[in-house]
């Protein structure tokens, strides 16, 4: 999975404009955000580990998916108030119980019509999400029984202490990611896909964000920038053996020419 979703593009480009170019350039738009996470890690990197710079970000839990530490997890999917035993809900919905207000989500195009549990069926997990909530996965696990492991608990009597033990780590509404590096990407992913469709055309506006962001990536290596939040440096011993000057216009990086 990408790092980006599609949200994160609508601030700078119309849904209808975005599908457009996408379209003329063969679809491509998801290899384009792994050639952009790519390049951005090119520069990143003499600073930054390169691991884990960009987790995947997860729509929703999935049936038989393991779940690998430092992804993201967004839950965007439908929500429905009130479960009814005969309604087929869309596969990674989020329904919501009359039965105390039990959380589930659903695993796919499935209909409950014998009038018993969502538990009757294994294709469905409780207590999993909260719709528009973002998580960070603290450990690689594999959702366990028909009910896999929650993203949250509900349980108010938990401790900090046994929240913390959780495998997922809910951030609530706040988005975990860097958002200039968000903003980053998805320009240097829309002028790439400009460049497959039309390169001695592109729009002066999209040119001008792909030369600020390719500055701020490199601005963000120097190590009086203050990265926000923080992702992890490089220490002394990673660095051995890398001539890295900051102010010379040089940089020792096979991958990608920063000057």
């Amino acid at each position: 999975m990408p790092y980006l979703i599609t949200s994160d593009y609508l601030l700078k480009i119309q849904q209808v404009d975005l599908d457009t170019i996408d379209t003329e350039a063969g679809g491509g738009r998801t290899a384009t955000e792994y050639e952009a996470q790519e390049h951005a890690t090119s520069i990143l990197r003499s600073r930054y580990k390169a691991d884990g710079l960009f987790p995947d970000v997860i729509p929703v839990q999935k049936q038989g998916y393991q779940y690998k530490e430092g992804q993201i997890v967004h839950a965007l999917e439908d929500y429905f108030e009130d479960w009814d035993a005969a309604v087929t809900y869309p596969q990674g919905s989020i329904v919501i119980s009359e039965m105390a207000g039990t959380k589930y989500l659903w695993g796919n195009n499935t209909e409950v019509t014998d009038g018993g549990s969502p538990y009757s069926n294994p294709s469905v997990w409780t207590g999993l999400a909260t719709v528009g909530n973002w998580y960070t996965v603290r450990t690689t696990f594999d959702p366990a029984g028909d009910n896999g492991t929650p993203l949250e608990s509900d349980d108010p009597n938990l401790t900090e202490e046994q929240l913390a033990a959780l495998p997922i780590m809910s951030h609530g509404k706040t988005d975990p990611r860097i958002s200039t590096l968000v903003a980053a990407l998805v320009d240097i992913v829309i002028y790439n896909l400009h460049t497959r469709t039309q390169p001695h055309q592109i729009p002066d506006l999209r040119v001008k964000r792909y030369d600020d962001a390719i500055k701020w990536l490199k601005q963000a290596i120097d190590p009086r920038f203050d990265m926000t939040p923080p992702m992890t440096e490089k220490t002394f011993n990673d660095n051995e053996g890398v001539d890295v000057s900051f102010g010379s216009g040089t940089q020792n990086n096979k991958d990608y020419n920063l000057y």
